[in-house]
């Protein structure tokens, strides 16, 4: 970013007094991408003996799916770099693209600096960018499809008592918050989208988000919801047992302290299970907040759209 901004129009827009906000984005959005992916495998690490003592799996299946949902190694990397490398070659000096900046000066669009010098820094920084994005989607896809499977696997339910299988909601949040904080510093630094494609392209990073949050926890949504109705239809079916025992006995049975005790202990208890989640959350309030962040971007954007539009745009004219 500082040899495109020495190649475009002076004054440098990188140091003070000027800090053009479009080129520190991008330097932010990597360093965001790096941090994150630390994030989301540290959450992962820290999760897997909680995962390892609620899944109905032998040993080493569990391992199996506990490497696929670590980082990936040092070759896959060299690899996304290899990659990324091709395509900024085939994008900048094969096709002669624009770069991703415009001068800010004279609002033009730039393009690779004339100095071999200068044009390899500018190709190996968008390498790394390009890295970076690919490692995101790597990890992104590569974890939540580790986990979708994950969470098929037999798991032990208690419905009284779910916090052992918080740790799927956390990696999933983990991996979801990937792609929305990317599209958050992209929104603050590059501005609102303003065309079809930009918009195409935002929604569909919004709808990845979401989907990196729910899809890989359907299967883990399913064993919660069918452990919650078999218990349910349990403790209803003894509760209808008492129902139909109280019916039989007489006001003075001696029976009678002993079916009000069991009808104090069974309604409570399903009313318990009736408000369990069945999702990996600590409640319903907790799962509506994870979705709320995982949508917040594009949120973010409609909202400020119709704020323009209905506001903003009226008064200036």
């Amino acid at each position: 970013q500082f040899a495109e901004d020495v190649a475009d129009s002076p004054p440098l827009q990188m140091l003070p007094p000027i800090f053009f906000a479009r080129r520190w984005t991008l330097i932010v959005a990597v360093l965001y991408l790096l941090v994150i992916s630390r994030v989301v495998d540290r959450t992962v690490r820290r999760s897997l003996p909680s995962l390892e003592r609620v899944m109905r799996i032998d040993a080493a299946t569990f391992r199996g799916f506990a490497r696929r949902l670590e980082h990936p190694g040092i070759a896959v990397n060299v690899a996304l770099l290899a990659v990324s490398a091709l395509i900024v070659i085939a994008l900048f000096p094969l096709l002669g693209l624009s770069l991703v900046t415009d001068d800010p000066v004279t609002h033009l669009q730039v393009y690779l600096p004339s100095s071999a010098g200068d044009a390899l820094l500018v190709l190996a920084g968008y390498t790394v960018i390009g890295w970076a994005v690919l490692s995101l989607v790597y990890l992104t896809v590569r974890l939540a499809r580790a986990l979708g499977e994950l969470t098929r696997q037999p798991l032990d339910v208690d419905v009284f008592d779910t916090a052992n299988l918080f740790p799927f909601g956390n990696i999933a949040l983990a991996g979801a918050l990937a792609p929305a904080g990317i599209i958050v510093i992209l929104l603050l630094g590059l501005g609102e989208p303003s065309t079809w494609l930009s918009w195409t392209v935002l929604l569909l990073a919004a709808v990845s988000s979401l989907l990196v949050l729910l899809l890989p926890l359907r299967g883990i949504h399913r064993q919660m919801s069918e452990a919650k109705e078999a218990v349910l239809a349990d403790l209803s079916a003894r509760i209808g047992q008492v129902y139909e025992d109280v019916s039989r006995a007489s006001i003075d049975s001696p029976q009678q302290p002993g079916l009000a005790e069991r009808t104090g202990t069974l309604i409570p208890l399903r009313k318990t299970v009736e408000e369990m989640t069945t999702w990996p959350f600590a409640d319903t309030v907790a799962f509506g907040r994870a979705v709320l962040i995982a949508s917040a971007p594009l949120i973010y954007t409609v909202l400020s759209e119709l704020i323009r539009i209905f506001w903003i745009d009226p008064l200036s004219h």
